[in-house]
């Protein structure tokens, strides 16, 4: 009897959970951002290190990018993009199809085929079209976007996408600095058109996800014999830092690092690790418990 009334407590004040999780809405603040499931399930922040489900899903697609401008808005693979009105899920169609690609960095940006938007003046804008399909994309500002495809970059200069350098990215990764991860497994510094390999004690390892941090250090969720680990770079050197353990199968859909120091790592498998402090814990994600359905009347005696 105990362990049933324990069970109704539990039910009665929601249940955490660990779905699986598809996409993460960068904030400014790591802990203010929004993650999104597989079908558009959306998880709020409570800015202090939980997340609670505050939709159950909606969208008629994979989503693979979220973003907040004014609304939530994700992708899937190819259009339509989606945006979180207060009714649910809508289409949000820009008279353009073909496959979309999210943006990384702290300016919202996606594409649909080769056509970049950004967000401006509290409207979705295109602002140019690239030469060739695109495969990922990074915007600072509405003016400052790079944009990747198969084998080169290419920058936005006024109204048109100008090559950038030669070069063959897979990701973008987030942060204020615009760096990639090439596809030889290199982190490419889009700026200074330099790539580097990720060398740690004489190994090379293989990105998973990059950021930047504000004090412009680059740090990298990474692949290596022993599993995946996390490294930073310090004056020119990389160094481990201790993090949470990642299952092989698994894989980062996001790493972020605020001015305070937290890192913040979430996993598609739905854990989402917090170091502050110096110390790692998992976040909370909770399902709020269903309302509760009126029973039946009082029997009553014939």
């Amino acid at each position: 009897m105990k362990r049933l009334l324990a069970a109704l407590v539990l039910a009665s004040a929601g249940a955490a959970t660990a779905e699986p999780l598809a996409a993460v809405a960068l904030a400014p603040d790591p802990l203010a951002s929004t993650l999104v499931g597989p079908s558009g399930q959306v998880w709020q922040p409570d800015g202090q290190g939980a997340w609670t489900r505050a939709g159950a899903g909606g969208v008629a697609a994979d989503v693979g990018g979220a973003v907040v401008a004014a609304q939530l808005v994700v992708v899937g693979k190819a259009t339509p993009a989606y945006r979180l009105d207060p009714d649910g899920w809508q289409a949000l169609r820009l008279g353009e199809r073909g496959k979309t690609v999210m943006g990384t960095g702290p300016h919202p940006a996606f594409a649909i085929g080769r056509n970049v938007f950004v967000w401006k003046a509290k409207a979705w804008v295109r602002v140019g079209a690239a030469p060739a399909g695109i495969v990922a994309l990074w915007a600072g500002s509405d003016a400052k976007v790079y944009v990747a495809g198969a084998d080169r970059i290419w920058r936005l200069a006024g109204k048109r996408l100008v090559e950038h350098a030669p070069a063959s990215v897979t990701r973008f990764a987030s942060g204020a600095a615009p760096l990639a991860i090439a596809a030889d497994g290199a982190l490419y510094d889009v700026a200074a058109k330099a790539a580097a390999p990720v060398v740690l004690a004489g190994e090379r390892l293989t990105p998973l996800a990059a950021t930047t941090a504000p004090d412009g250090a680059a740090w990298v969720v990474a692949r290596r014999a022993a599993g995946p680990i996390l490294a930073r770079r310090v004056r020119g050197a990389w160094q481990e830092v201790a993090a949470p353990t990642i299952a092989d199968d698994d894989r980062p859909l996001a790493l972020a690092i605020h001015a305070d120091g937290t890192v913040f790592l979430p996993l598609a498998s739905g854990a989402v690790w917090l170091q502050r402090a110096g110390t790692w814990s998992q976040a909370t994600l909770t399902v709020p418990a269903p309302a509760p359905r009126p029973g039946p009347g009082p029997a009553r005696m014939p």
